[in-house]
């Protein structure tokens, strides 16, 4: 994807796009939104072959499905 700013155009990963933005959402509380962002995130890393990402953001994925005991 290509963004024109000004008198330059600006590539944009969308894994990247997609991995920052649902770290933004999480902080903000979107958690449905965050995991959304990182599947989409996760499968484009897969998809371009490349498996350690895709792994590392099935186990944050993991961890935000998973309910956290309280004390």
């Amino acid at each position: 994807m290509s963004v024109f700013l000004g008198s330059e155009t600006a590539t944009i990963d969308l894994t990247t796009l997609h991995y920052s933005r649902a770290f933004a959402r999480y902080q903000n509380g979107d958690r449905l939104g965050a995991i959304e962002d990182l599947e989409r995130a996760a499968n484009l890393f897969l998809d371009r072959g490349n498996s350690p990402a895709y792994r590392k953001l099935k186990t944050i994925l993991h961890r935000i499905n998973t309910p956290q005991e309280t004390l």
